[in-house]
């Protein structure tokens, strides 16, 4: 799903989004247009995402999310992006540990995360990141502002 399809279906649903596979909320939550998804990956592997077509990423946990992800730079080691939220890819699907996947940046006995269409900002937003999946507070309508 790009960004601009999960704008729209975002503020068509108003709050009333199904739990799993939906980029919006839990039935029943408080709706928020304003909070992404975002990541915290370590130098280079953010860079990789961005810059040079690596389109999966391997984790220990699935994840049911399907949307906009913003890419954030952990600040170990010292990078001049460390601790910055660099840009954003669609999450679009997680495959299974023991489903085969040929592709150089998947790991074995790992859940591949599918990433697509990423696009590195133009000006980088210094973050705090988290482990897992947080939440940060930037409206949809503004990462166009910072591509």
């Amino acid at each position: 799903m790009n960004l601009k399809s999960w704008l729209k279906r975002s503020q068509n649903r108003k709050g009333s989004g199904k739990a799993h596979n939906n980029p919006g909320p839990r039935k029943g939550a408080i709706y928020r247009s304003n909070i992404l998804k975002a990541l915290t990956i370590k130098t280079p592997w953010a860079q990789y995402i961005m810059r040079d077509g690596k389109n999966i990423e391997n984790r220990s946990w699935r994840i049911s999310y399907r949307g906009p992800l913003l890419i954030h730079v952990s600040k170990k080691p010292e990078s001049p992006e460390a601790a910055m939220i660099i840009g954003v890819v669609d999450l679009v699907d997680c495959l299974p540990p023991d489903k085969p996947l040929k592709n150089q940046w998947a790991f074995p006995d790992h859940y591949h995360w599918v990433l697509q269409n990423p696009r590195q900002f133009k000006t980088w937003i210094p973050a705090r990141g988290q482990l897992s999946i947080w939440e940060y507070p930037l409206d949809p309508t503004d990462i166009e502002r910072l591509l």
